[in-house]
């Protein structure tokens, strides 16, 4: 007692410790809400707004005042309370409601933004109230709006482009030659591109009553440039506008051409080739190549295995050295058979486990189908996709069938 006759509360050291740690704690919790970036309201166990923090006055433009007293879910667009009374009743067993709405802003308009809520308890699991945070997603729809512009343009684009590509392979297809069989010879191709455009292109003709030729060009790389200068190639030699050209001359043609399409003016894309000239008559075959793979020729004498020459010439690639020189090379076939010239996408083969076919193998298998089969050309096809698996080829693979005297040609 004290002097007065008062007693004097008696101390007790734990109670003030927790009194102490509530309002440490009372603090920390509102510094954290008023300094977080993102929204809160704090309601009660009716939804009723008791509190919310700077950060969603800011985001609203309401006062904590104005928004004080109204349901939680009063303070989103209509759409997002239809919502929320939709999704009613899942919510209120769910301790944790996560959803994206509109949030009102005061004098009109909305905020796109994700919403996690939950039910406060105390120890006991008592409800004592509801709370949020809100986020403002805007920054985070105007990219995605952005993305999905981009992404359309992008979508636009590539139809676009591959309605080019589609037309330009449909023009590259024109100029391709139909199989025929005319005068003791017999013409017929396949042409698989790796790509939608390829930069292989070939054709055969006759350059007169007597003379037969036929041609294969390898543009490097693939897509819209190698397939038209493959093309623009073609075109030289089907229409005969090679100035100063005898095209029955081969290293003729190579070097006109090697002239004509220099690369360091178109792109520095360079091209192979192979040119030969049948003469129905003499059955000479003239016949020049510049980097090309050999050709073969399949003789065919009865009762015998087809026996494979192989036809090439050691030339520079076309388009490399306009003051290259180009050799030609003739043989007399004095028996009928079968001519094959192809690009190397034929042999240039790399099987599933990395076995490599190659030019040996490849000239194999032709001597099995060769003037046997009239239709080695399929075969090849279909050899060729069990090599790979049903893979991609890895490049162009164009090969052309010429029955030079063989009957039905």
């Amino acid at each position: 007692m004290t002097e007065s006759g008062n007693f004097n509360k008696p101390k007790n050291p734990s109670y003030d410790n927790y009194v102490a740690g509530l309002e440490y704690r009372e603090t920390l919790y509102r510094r954290v809400l008023e300094s977080t970036q993102e929204g809160f309201v704090l309601g009660d166990e009716d939804c009723v707004i008791k509190d919310v923090n700077d950060a969603l006055c800011r985001m609203t433009g309401f006062t904590a005042g104005e928004l004080a007293g109204k349901y939680m879910w009063e303070i989103y667009d209509d759409q997002t309370q239809s919502c929320i009374v939709t999704r009613h009743p899942e919510m209120r067993m769910s301790r944790d409601r996560r959803f994206e709405g509109a949030l009102l802003k005061k004098g009109g308009g909305t905020i796109p933004v994700a919403v996690h809520g939950n039910i406060l308890t105390d120890d006991l699991g008592r409800i004592l109230g509801n709370g949020a945070f809100i986020v403002d997603l805007t920054k985070q729809k105007e990219a995605e709006d952005l993305l999905r512009q981009s992404l359309d343009q992008r979508d636009h684009a590539l139809r676009r482009l591959n309605d080019e590509l589609a037309a330009a392979a449909k023009y590259v297809r024109s100029v391709l030659p139909e199989p025929f069989s005319d005068k003791g010879v017999a013409a017929k191709w396949k042409f698989l591109p790796a790509e939608t455009l390829g930069g292989d292109t070939f054709g055969y003709q006759w350059l007169d009553h007597d003379h037969f030729a036929v041609y294969l060009i390898d543009v490097s790389g693939h897509g819209v440039g190698p397939a038209l200068l493959s093309v623009s190639v073609v075109n030289m030699i089907r229409s005969g506008t090679l100035p100063d050209t005898d095209f029955r001359e081969p290293a003729q043609v190579l070097d006109s051409l090697n002239k004509a399409f220099p690369g360091e003016k178109h792109d520095f894309m360079f091209f192979t080739m192979w040119y030969g000239v049948y003469n129905r008559k003499t059955r000479e075959l003239k016949y020049s190549s510049g980097g090309h793979p050999p050709a073969l020729f399949m003789e065919h004498i009865p009762g015998q295995p087809p026996r494979a020459k192989n036809l090439s010439v050691k030339n520079i690639i076309l388009g490399a050295r306009e003051d290259a020189s180009f050799g030609q090379e003739s043989a007399v076939l004095e028996n009928p058979g079968c001519l094959y010239v192809f690009s190397d996408g034929a042999f240039e083969i790399t099987q599933p486990d990395g076995a490599f076919w190659g030019m040996e193998g490849f000239c194999h298998y032709m001597e099995t189908q060769a003037c046997a089969n009239p239709e080695a050309l399929d075969a090849l096809i279909s050899h060729v996709t069990e090599l790979t698996g049903g893979d991609r080829l890895g490049d162009d693979l164009t090969i052309i069938e010429a029955k030079l005297g063989l009957p039905g040609a």
